[in-house]
C-alpha cells in the first residue's frame, strides 16, 4: 500500500511547500508537495493569473509521478483545488485529509465560503491592497503560535496570490471519497464554525480536533502526520 500511494499536499495561500518539511520525514509513503504559480517572488506577479492557471500548475506536477492510489492533505485555500482534482484523478483518489481547508460547493467561490462581513471587507481589501495582508495579520492570523524565527521566514515568504483563487467559481463538485477533517481550535484565520461547514461538504469525512493554530503542519508535525498515516492504515 506504502509503495503505491501517494500523498499530495496542497498548502493555504501565501504560502510555499516548505511548511511541510517538519511533517515529511514522518510518514512513511511517497510525497509530493506541490507548489503554486511564482512562489517567493515580490509583487503582483500572480495578478492576472486565472482558477485555471493554478490547476494546470497543479496537475503538471502530479503528472510526473505513476503511483496507483493518490491521498490529498489539503491545507486551508488548498481545499478549492481538491474538486477538479477529483475529477481528473478519478479511481486514483483514495481519500482526502483536510486540515482547516476551506471547501466549497461547484459554483461557489473560496469567498462564499466565509462570514457575509467577513466577504465583504476581503473583497474590499483585495481590490484595495491586493492579496498580500499587512505583516501584523499574518503574524496574529497564521503564526501566533510559532517561534519568532518561524514567524519571519513565513512572512518574509508571503506570496500574494491571484484574486482569482478567491473569486472565482469552483467549476466540479466536492469529491465523493473517505475524507478526514481536521479541525485546528486555536486558528485566527478560518473560525470553527466555517471549518464545521467545510467538513459537513465532504459527505464521508470523520472529524477529528488538533489544539493548534493554522499551521499545525509546523506546531504539531507528528501529531498531524499520525492522523494522516491512520487515516490511510
Amino acid at each position: 500500500m506504502a509503495d503505491n500511494t501517494l500523498i499530495v499536499f496542497l498548502y493555504g495561500a501565501g504560502l510555499n511547500a516548505s511548511i511541510w518539511d517538519n511533517l515529511l520525514p514522518h510518514l512513511n509513503y511517497p510525497t509530493l508537495a506541490v507548489e503554486y504559480p511564482n512562489r517567493g517572488m515580490a509583487g503582483n506577479v500572480n495578478k492576472s493569473l486565472t482558477l485555471e492557471d493554478y490547476h494546470r500548475e497543479i496537475l503538471d506536477q502530479l503528472s510526473h509521478r505513476k503511483e496507483r492510489n493518490v491521498l490529498i492533505v489539503a491545507h486551508s485555500i488548498g481545499g478549492i483545488f481538491c474538486n477538479k482534482l477529483g475529477v481528473e484523478l478519478k479511481d486514483r483518489l483514495v481519500g482526502i485529509v483536510a486540515v482547516g481547508a476551506i471547501m466549497t460547493e461547484k459554483g461557489t467561490s473560496f469567498l462564499s465560503a466565509i462570514p457575509w462581513l467577513q466577504r465583504i471587507i476581503t473583497q474590499v481589501l483585495i481590490k484595495s491592497l491586493g492579496t498580500r495582508p499587512p505583516d501584523s495579520q499574518i503574524k496574529k492570523g497564521l503564526c501566533h503560535d510559532l517561534p519568532d524565527e518561524v514567524t519571519r521566514k513565513i512572512v518574509s515568504d508571503f506570496t500574494p496570490e491571484s484574486p482569482a483563487i478567491y473569486t472565482e467559481p469552483i467549476p466540479d463538485p466536492v469529491p465523493k471519497c473517505s475524507a478526514l477533517y481536521i479541525m485546528l481550535n486555536d486558528d485566527k484565520s478560518i473560525s470553527i464554525p466555517v471549518q464545521k461547514k467545510s467538513a459537513a461538504r465532504l459527505l464521508q469525512a470523520n472529524t477529528v480536533a488538533l489544539d493548534t493554530g493554522h499551521l499545525p503542519m509546523i506546531s504539531q508535525p507528528e501529531k498531524l502526520a499520525g492522523l494522516i498515516t491512520g487515516f490511510l492504515e
